[in-house]
């Protein structure tokens, strides 16, 4: 049911590949005779493409040069046989070149013509000549430039980047894609951003200790360092008593006692004698503390259109797009190939019409007692307020939103211990055997606003999920998910289930008339009020005694 990358069969079965963290290296795939002639008619066809002043007539992008080279039926079968994929005729074809002629951007790759990858495709290339200054950089991945060699990586979602001393080059055979061999081009992006961590953190007052080369004057002359300095500046000759606090002045260094946590037996640059005692030196620097990311979940994203607002959820994004905004949400823990699971009718038409039931006559119990939220609090810690665009979760009281808790007996009691079994080995096995801590009914929306539309914009969960539609009268309100192959929506029917870890980028768009009732499954990760909890479990419905329901 998971939608799982399937890894090159020629590749890793080959006993002579070198599988490297993000990419899988495979020599001497193509004969010195034929990455010779290969290179030899890439660059005479970029000399044939020069015009007078040497240009080339557009084939020039940020260092790489695009041709095509017109491989043979033996090297086109060398190369098939190398993917391990069949599906490509044996014949001469023409296929993408390149010579790159300096440092690329980092970038990722899409598919020329649709942009879409399949769910176990990579991206391959292979080196025409040696260039031993030269390297392919994927993640933490260097690959150096080996005549013969084909390199294969999901290029689709891991960003990277070719480096090429000045005065040399790299020429090489693709890049294409394993399935049909079609040419990819590469789009720009940031290079990585390694994740921001500090060693101490006290309020807004963040220290990184530094590495030994990093220690002032050699790893024994901290201490003296310090002193020199502070005397440098007061004109004074003072002893050093300066501790890492707010006092410190952003990238200076500090010698810690304990201070905000800091470690006193950090002993990072050394022991220093003086005046008869021996001091260990527990030397940190002043940084800048890591922005605050508050996690986005669904209560604290939900909010109405603005006037005159286009919908920012929606399906027909451009790859490019998708990618940017996965990329902008990696300080949440966003992946490029996170996936989510579905399933038609995991329970029944009629059990979902006993949930809707359910739902309306709470619903109408609390309309009558005069509640006007929503059962449960948005957050304990005023979350909502980081989002100053966003309504607070109670803002259209219960006809915006409304929850019904649920536990093990109300769902065997409403659908029977059947239909529950079966929803609890659909959430174990989609979301890798995690407990349900969490289960409710929840119903969006009355259909009676007209324009006044409640969508939720792309964000991260912090829990896995499962969520159950129960109905399909209602407008707007698909939930969309983003990976690096691009947007999916699922076509969700009465009783169809769509299941997701915490990893995922996913919005839905607004919800323009009909309320939608869903019956929705949770594990948290960082609340510690669910620790241990599990709601619903097979152990738990197996102990319910039906007749007591």
């Amino acid at each position: 049911m998971k939608l799982l990358p399937i890894i090159l069969h020629g590749l890793l079965s080959a006993a002579h590949a070198s599988t490297y963290k993000h990419a899988s290296v495979l020599p001497d795939v193509l004969s010195e005779d034929s990455t010779a002639a290969l290179a030899g008619q890439v660059g005479a066809n970029r000399l044939l493409r020069s015009g007078a002043d040497g240009d080339d007539n557009g084939s020039y992008r940020q260092n790489r040069w695009r041709g095509e080279a017109t491989v043979s039926a033996n090297d086109i079968k060398s190369l098939i046989e190398a993917i391990g994929d069949t599906r490509s005729a044996i014949e001469p074809k023409n296929l993408r070149a390149t010579i790159i002629t300096g440092n690329t951007d980092y970038h990722t790759d899409f598919k020329v013509g649709d942009g879409k990858f399949e769910e176990d495709e990579k991206v391959v290339f292979v080196f025409l000549e040696d260039n031993e200054e030269a390297y392919f950089e994927i993640g933490e991945d260097r690959i150096p430039v080996t005549k013969g060699t084909m390199v294969a990586f999901e290029g689709q979602s891991v960003s990277h980047k070719t480096v090429v001393p000045s005065g040399t080059e790299v020429r090489l055979l693709g890049p294409f894609a394993t399935r049909d061999l079609q040419e990819v081009e590469g789009y720009d992006m940031p290079p990585p951003t390694p994740p921001c961590s500090v060693d101490v953190k006290c309020e807004d007052v963040c220290f990184n200790a530094i590495e030994e080369e990093e220690c002032p004057h050699g790893a024994y002359f901290a201490f003296e360092y310090m002193i020199e300095k502070i005397n440098a500046v007061t004109g004074l000759q003072v002893s050093f008593s300066r501790g890492c606090d707010e006092n410190v002045p952003l990238g200076e260094l500090c010698e810690a006692d304990g201070e905000c946590g800091s470690n006193n037996r950090l002993n990072n640059c050394g022991f220093l004698q003086f005046h008869g005692y021996n001091t260990i030196m527990d030397i940190y620097r002043r940084v800048e503390c890591c922005p605050e990311v508050p996690p986005c979940s669904f209560v604290f994203c939900r909010r109405r259109l603005r006037d005159g607002e286009e919908d920012p959820v929606k399906e027909d994004l451009p790859l490019k797009e998708v990618h940017a905004i996965i990329d902008a949400m990696r300080d949440h823990g966003a992946k490029h190939d996170s996936s989510f699971s579905f399933m038609y009718d995991l329970i029944s038409k009629e059990s979902c019409e006993i949930l809707i039931e359910e739902v309306e006559s709470s619903l109408a119990i609390d309309r009558a007692s005069g509640r006007d939220l929503p059962i449960g609090t948005a957050s304990d810690d005023g979350m909502e307020e980081n989002y100053e665009s966003w309504l607070e979760f109670a803002d259209g009281g219960l006809e915006n939103q409304y929850d019904k808790k649920l536990y093990a007996d109300d769902l065997v009691r409403m659908i029977g211990k059947e239909e529950t079994l079966k929803i609890i080995d659909f959430f174990e096995d989609s979301l890798d055997g995690l407990t349900i801590d969490c289960m409710y009914l929840s119903r969006h929306g009355n259909g009676d606003h007209g324009d006044d539309k409640y969508m939720v914009p792309w964000h991260m969960d912090d829990y896995a999920t499962l969520e159950i539609t129960l109905n399909d009268d209602y407008h707007g309100g698909h939930v969309l998910h983003l990976n690096s192959d691009g947007v999916h929506k699922t076509h969700a029917r009465p009783g169809s289930a769509t299941a997701h870890m915490n990893d995922i980028v996913h919005g839905i768009t607004p919800n323009k008339g009909g309320a939608k009732y869903m019956l929705i499954l949770k594990h948290h990760f960082n609340r510690p009020d669910k620790a241990g909890v599990v709601r619903l479990s097979r152990d738990i419905v197996n102990k319910i005694n039906p007749s007591l329901l």
